[in-house]
Formats: structure tokens, sequence, C-alpha cells
């Protein structure tokens, strides 16, 4: 048996500070930290989806005012070829 009376947080598992988990309570603690690693992974890739959605809303809007590729490129943050592409992608679903 394991004694642990910090959770993986720093806060107090147990107000017990002599609690002894069993081993399978023990794989359980393990078991939801990688769960949150694995939540905290998709949360960012979620996010960076959401940004690159922003940024080609962002882009299209610029072409629609006349903007350059390379313009549009430099002030969104995103590469010149990306930028080709959206707008290659944004011409066939027009057609």
């Amino acid at each position: 048996m394991r004694v642990l009376y910090r959770s993986l947080t720093g806060r107090e598992w147990r107000r017990n500070k002599d609690y002894i988990l069993t081993d399978t309570q023990f794989k359980h603690v393990k078991e939801v930290k990688n769960m949150c690693d694995v939540l905290d992974y998709v949360e960012k890739r979620g996010e960076k989806q959401g940004e690159m959605k922003k940024a080609k809303e962002t882009a299209i809007n610029m072409k629609a005012r006349g903007f350059s590729n390379e313009d549009i490129s430099d002030l969104v943050g995103v590469d010149l070829e990306m930028v080709k592409k959206w707008f290659s992608d944004e011409l066939a679903t027009v057609s």
C-alpha cells in the first residue's frame, strides 16, 4: 500500500494525512491523471482549431478588401501556403 496525502494538484487528498490508499485506489488516481492529460490535449487541440478557423475567416475578409496573399499571411500569422490553400478551397466550394 502507498501513503498518499497530497493530490496531484498539491491540495490535501484527505483530511486525515495518515490515510492509506489501496493499490486499486492508487491506480485510479494515476488513471484520472492520465485522463486529465488527454482532456488537456483535446482542449488545446480544439483551441488551435478555433484559432485557425478565426484566422481563415479574417483572411477571407481581408482578401475581399483587396489585401494581397503575402500581406494576409503576415498580418494573420499563418504560412503563405496555407493562405493560398484557403483561397483555392474557397474557389472550389463557390464553383
